[in-house]
């Protein structure tokens, strides 16, 4: 049974801010499904890498922008959906899902896993799949229907999210030494965030990769889980769907299964991660 996303009243929008639902987690004025005035937010924003203090800059610059996710979460008819990119087919998302992800995200900067909320640092997912439930519920579901495959994986109370953050931050210098710096350290240690349903994080490495870039196989439940690739996107945006809590003040954030598009290509191509991060 799909759960209802039932708007709390408030008195007035000025005075109250955004209108809140009620788990407090969904922003209903924020979250009306895209029409043609929404910015999209393009690749050619992270072109290159960054240094910490330019990925902090460039988050507060997207996140004031406006800029927002293609395929964006919205709401309808009182329920949560995303767009699949074929045939733009929608795919319900669960309440719990959403407060999982909040969960992950507070939790990772609470930790100082992360630093921004955009693609360059903690910007995508990949998934792991319960084997068993995947091989019975997810992969007889023809191609066309992959949107259904997506509602069962995202919904699915033992499905994990792997984050590969610091995706775009820089590391080395020009001669492949590692940059100084404690808090770079940090960050190469911690760059790959795994999160569960109940919204809990943990850490897995990959020392023997140049940038720690741990894969399903470096995970400890890897025999019994099924890796999916292309997960979900997130970016933080002052209109996004979702609110989260980070230093004390309230923030919004998007997701999306769609990849970054390029808008020197029309909106056409997307965004394809780095090799040396996939």
């Amino acid at each position: 049974m799909k759960i209802q996303f039932k708007p709390v009243i408030l008195i007035a929008l000025f005075l109250f801010g955004p209108i809140l639902m009620a788990s407090t987690l969904v922003v209903s004025d924020h979250c009306q499904a895209p029409d043609s005035s929404e910015q999209t937010l393009y690749a050619e924003e992270f072109r290159g890498s960054f240094t910490l203090k330019t990925l902090m800059e460039k988050e507060e610059e997207v996140y004031l922008s406006g800029k927002r996710l293609k395929g964006r979460a919205y709401l309808k008819d009182g329920q949560l959906y995303l767009t699949h990119s074929y045939r733009n087919m929608p795919v319900y998302i669960p309440e719990s899902f959403v407060k999982s992800i909040v969960a992950q995200v507070e939790k990772a900067f609470a930790l100082d896993y992360v630093d921004a909320l955009i693609f360059p640092d903690m910007g995508h997912s990949h998934m792991f799949i319960d084997l068993k439930y995947f091989n019975e519920e997810v992969d007889p579901i023809p191609g066309k229907n992959r949107h259904l495959a997506y509602e069962k994986m995202l919904a699915h109370p033992k499905t994990k999210f792997l984050y590969h953050t610091a995706e775009k931050l820089q590391f080395y210098d020009e001669s492949d030494e590692f940059l100084p710096g404690r808090k770079l350290g940090w960050r190469f240690q911690t760059r790959n965030i795994v999160g569960d349903s109940l919204g809990n994080i943990e850490i897995i490495k990959k020392h023997d990769h140049t940038h720690n870039t741990a894969h399903h196989g470096d995970f400890y439940d890897a025999v019994n889980t099924k890796s999916w690739s292309a997960g979900f996107n997130i970016s933080g945006s002052y209109k996004g769907c979702f609110a989260y809590k980070r230093d004390g003040k309230t923030r919004y954030f998007d997701i999306s299964l769609q990849d970054l598009p390029y808008e020197s290509f029309g909106d056409v191509w997307q965004f394809r991660r780095p090799a040396i991060v996939e």
